[in-house]
Order: C-alpha cells, then sequence, then structure tokens
C-alpha cells in the first residue's frame, strides 16, 4: 500500500468519525416485522456475490416477501463481468468515491436515504466507503459484525465466534428472530 493510499485511507476514517455524531431514532425490528430491509456487502470475487444472492432468497422464504435491496462495492474502477443490475441489488465502485472514500453516487445516495425498517451490515473488515453508507443510512434498526468499527455504527452488535458466511449468517437468523420489537417500541 502506497503512501497516497494510506493518506487517503487515514483522512476517509477521520471524516467517519465525524459520521458518528450523527442522531437517529432507533426502532427495533424483527424478522417478521420488518417491511424493508437492506444489506451492505463487500464482494471480493464471484462466489461472495452468489452468497449474497441466496441469502436474499433464503430470508424471503423464510419470512416472507419483504422489500430487500443489497448495495454491494468493488474495490474496481469497473463492473466486473458478472455483476449484474436489477431491482434488489445495485453496486459502487471506486469511479463512484470521493478522494477519501466516501460514496457520491446516486445508487448510494439513494441507499442512504431509502429508511430500510432493517439494515445488515456484512461487511467484513474496514471498507472505507461501506462504513460511510453504514453510518449516514437512514434505517431504523442497524445490525452488524461485533467488531470495534460497528460499535458506534450499530444498534445491535452480533459476536461471531467463527469465521465463515454460514456462522454468521445463522448467527442473525437467530438474534433477529429473537428481538420482541413492539416490547421495545413502545
Amino acid at each position: 500500500m502506497g503512501l497516497i493510499n494510506k493518506i487517503q485511507i487515514a483522512v476517509g476514517n477521520y471524516q467517519l468519525k465525524k459520521e458518528v455524531a450523527r442522531k437517529r431514532d432507533v426502532h427495533s425490528c424483527n424478522w417478521i416485522a420488518a417491511s424493508s430491509i437492506g444489506i451492505l456487502y463487500k464482494i471480493d470475487d464471484e462466489r461472495s456475490l452468489k452468497h449474497i444472492k441466496w441469502y436474499m432468497k433464503e430470508i424471503k422464504k423464510r419470512y416472507g416477501q419483504k422489500r430487500i435491496f443489497a448495495l454491494g462495492y468493488l474495490d474496481e474502477k469497473s463492473p466486473a463481468t458478472y455483476l449484474s443490475h436489477g431491482l434488489d441489488q445495485d453496486y459502487i465502485f471506486k469511479k463512484d468515491l470521493n478522494w477519501f472514500g466516501k460514496p457520491t453516487s446516486k445508487v448510494a445516495g439513494k441507499f442512504i436515504g431509502d429508511k430500510f425498517d432493517l439494515l445488515i451490515d456484512l461487511t467484513e473488515g474496514n471498507c472505507v466507503p461501506l462504513r460511510f453508507t453504514l453510518l449516514r443510512s437512514r434505517a431504523k434498526f442497524k445490525v452488524g459484525k461485533h467488531t470495534a468499527e460497528n460499535e458506534l455504527a450499530c444498534d445491535l452488535l452480533i459476536g461471531v465466534q467463527e469465521d465463515g458466511w454460514n456462522h454468521y449468517m445463522e448467527q442473525l437468523d437467530k438474534y433477529i428472530g429473537m428481538i420482541n420489537a413492539s416490547k421495545f417500541n413502545s
């Protein structure tokens, strides 16, 4: 990683800390109560994209027809050949970011402005563009992995002892399903 890239990441992380100060109303939500669900994830390869598509179908199958929209980030300047845009997913790329990694595209702006009942962050590690999106999102209830970066960004943190998508998705299913939304929001 070059010096300029390190500076960009440092400036991006500084800007992220300023985003944490934003206030919003939190309303807990479980799978049944959620009518709209947003998903954030980083695309590492075609396999990770297939995992997300499978997970979206699984949520719809288990909990009924929900409006689910996923926003993926690919750390490239242009789309990979395996990406396909649809009504339930879209993507941001390096070209959609400002100098320090903040998304500036209409796609990211629409996702941020959407008041999802539930927002699930499936991001691995500290991905500055997706952290900006998570922090600025107007979602009512945000769920993510228990990491230092997510402590101020998410309303529910899921501690994961094992690595891997399947284990994390099982934990999401379990703990989001346990929420008694009416008890917390009254």
